[in-house]
């Protein structure tokens, strides 16, 4: 059974004692795990199959969304995006409907342009819904649960936001790792120095360097005179 996974602490580097392998299968393995259910919408705004695309049009306009579930009978029948709106009223933005183009749209109904819409469940994983994304090229997915009832959105930007913060964690990483090993090459070295090596700020690097002491890994060293430096530690002999 696939464990829950808790948020972690952006802070908290756990690296005593593990190989740069190990820890970065972890940080890929949690990407793999990460469900639909932890970042989707679960305030949705829908539209129902009985309304027009004027009515549509104001509710992306009000709320700032692009794409509207629509509903028959209280189950997901279609969606709607913006760019279904501006091709029906044949404008390029929603600021340029007037009173023709909404009166055009007042016309006609959102069963005649609701497409079928692409779902996944709830407790599918995080890159089921990237696939989809990039499969049918479109920018939002609708979440069901497992009686089939609309119970979340995911869009784009969620998918993007989430997945860049999973891979600045594991960059992040990656870059304590080099750091390390090149602290275990030659003992110490100034921060400026690793700083300049690894191409990240000197305060970066020390406030890294902090946080493994902590761990018993390093020393952070303020001579007083010359510049600060990290220290390896040594391990004692068993």
């Amino acid at each position: 059974m696939k464990k829950k996974l808790k948020a972690k602490k952006s802070r908290t580097i756990k690296v005593k004692g593990k190989s740069p392998k190990t820890r970065h299968r972890k940080v890929k393995y949690r990407r793999k795990q990460l469900k639909i259910i932890n970042i989707m919408t679960k305030k949705i705004i829908v539209g129902n199959d009985t309304s027009n695309l004027a009515e549509v049009a104001q509710i992306f306009i009000d709320k700032h969304i692009s794409h509207l579930p629509i509903m028959k009978e209280n189950k997901l029948a279609g969606i709607i995006s913006v760019a279904d709106v501006l091709k029906a009223a044949n404008v390029a933005d929603l600021s340029e409907l007037d009173e023709n183009k909404i009166k055009q749209l007042s016309a006609v109904n959102t069963s005649d342009v609701m497409k079928k819409p692409i779902c996944v469940y709830i407790n599918a994983p995080l890159i089921r819904a990237r696939k989809l994304m990039k499969k049918y090229n479109i920018g939002s997915i609708p979440v069901l649960d497992k009686e089939k009832n609309l119970v979340g959105i995911i869009t784009k930007t969620d998918l993007v936001r989430t997945l860049s913060k999973i891979f600045i964690g594991r960059h992040i990483q990656t870059t304590v790792d080099e750091l390390l090993k090149t602290l275990e090459t030659f003992g110490s070295m100034p921060i400026d120095k690793l700083a300049s090596m690894l191409g990240v700020k000197p305060d970066l690097i020390e406030g890294w360097g902090k946080i493994l002491e902590e761990h018993n890994m390093v020393t952070v060293v303020y001579p007083t005179f010359g510049k600060p430096y990290l220290k390896i530690n040594k391990k004692e002999p068993s």
